[in-house]
This record gives structure tokens, C-alpha cells and sequence, in this order.
């Protein structure tokens, strides 16, 4: 009986409702997103289809019970969908999408303990997420790389 309970529990433990919690799957999430920010903030498309294609992964696992988080999580999955095979402007216009529902995830329902910094470009009218105070500004790259209002 007690075999059979640890390995409900390892199970239970590692399926992907349990480990995934929602905070963690966008944790994940933001893994790959800072991988897309980054390459733009370096005028670049490099690796942002793998991380756009890692993101419709996580977002595609997710098991949410909450209907509000659920929507976001579906809104991340299609804007990463279309990030994909784009060319650098296109990429930098679809990324906002990718953005938004990021951030209000992170607004209105994140309670984990990492730290992410949120900034505004006035010029682009766009927001973006960050793992670093140092501003990376993902629309405008090496014109304006350090063009950003670092809003928390």
C-alpha cells in the first residue's frame, strides 16, 4: 500500500497540473520570451522561431482551471504561432502580442517570487518584459536600445 502511495504522489508531483502550477508554466514561458526580447534588442530574428515553437509547447500544456487565465494562456499560444517565419519588422510588430497577455498575467495574477521588470517605449507605444533592469528595448534595437520607461 505504501509503494502504491509514493508513486501516486511522484505521479501526482510531476504531472503537469501539479508541477506546472500556473506561475511556473509562465515562468517557462518567460524563459523563452526573453530568448525573442533579447534577439530583437540585437536587430536580429535569430532563435526566435525554436523559442516561438517552445512557447506554443508550454502554453499548449498548460492545464488551468481558472477560465480568465486559461484565455491568456490560449492568447500566448496564438501570438506565438504567428511570431514565426516572420522578418524582423514583422517580428518586432507581432511580438507586442506575445507581450500582452504576458503582462497581464503578471499584473493581475502572478504571485511567484522571481523578480521581471515591465517598460514602455513611448515612440513604439508597446510594452515588453524583462529578467534585467538594464533597458533592451525589443522595437527599436540599436536606434534606440536604451529607449524605455521602466514602468515596474
Amino acid at each position: 500500500m505504501r509503494n502504491i502511495f509514493y508513486v501516486f504522489l511522484v505521479l501526482v508531483m510531476t504531472s503537469p497540473a501539479w508541477a506546472g502550477s500556473a506561475d511556473q508554466q509562465v515562468e517557462n514561458i518567460l524563459d523563452q520570451y526573453f530568448l525573442i526580447q533579447s534577439s530583437l534588442s540585437k536587430d536580429t530574428t535569430q532563435g526566435v522561431d525554436a523559442a516561438a515553437r517552445n512557447i506554443v509547447k508550454l502554453a499548449t500544456t498548460s492545464e488551468v482551471e481558472d477560465p480568465q487565465i486559461a484565455k491568456l494562456f490560449v492568447q500566448i499560444k496564438t501570438a506565438a504561432n504567428r511570431i514565426q517565419g516572420k522578418d524582423l519588422k514583422q517580428t518586432r510588430d507581432e511580438f507586442f502580442e506575445l507581450s500582452k497577455p504576458l503582462l497581464v498575467y503578471l499584473n493581475q495574477f502572478y504571485s511567484g517570487k522571481k523578480v521581471f521588470y515591465r517598460y514602455f517605449c513611448t515612440m513604439a507605444k508597446k510594452g515588453w518584459i524583462q529578467a534585467h533592469k538594464e533597458t533592451r528595448n525589443p522595437y527599436y534595437g540599436s536606434s534606440m536600445l536604451t529607449c524605455g520607461d521602466l514602468i515596474s
